[in-house]
């Protein structure tokens, strides 16, 4: 259980630090899991993120992909230009 926390803590973490940088409600709803649910729009929100997993709730499979997308997002925005040329690196090698 120890790691699901760890996992859980970073989601939370990712989440404040996009919120604060601007990410938007329709941006963080297409990377959840509900996304094409129409009780998306209402239902998922930064508070209602927030509130489910400071429950401390584990991470099931999809939890655990929506929280992987939001470390990738919040990772990469981070490290800005470099990041996004690393990747082009890596997805079209020289």
């Amino acid at each position: 259980m120890g790691g699901s926390m760890k996992q859980t803590d970073q989601l939370l973490a990712d989440l404040d630090y996009l919120e604060m940088a601007g990410l938007t409600l329709a941006q963080l709803r297409s990377l959840h899991h509900w996304s094409d649910r129409p009780e998306a729009s209402e239902r998922v929100t930064f508070s209602s993120v927030r509130d489910y997993f400071s429950c401390g709730r584990g991470m099931r499979q999809n939890n655990a992909a929506f929280a992987d997308r939001l470390r990738t997002v919040a990772d990469l925005h981070r490290r800005g230009l470099a990041g996004l040329v690393e990747i082009a690196r890596h997805k079209h090698p020289l």
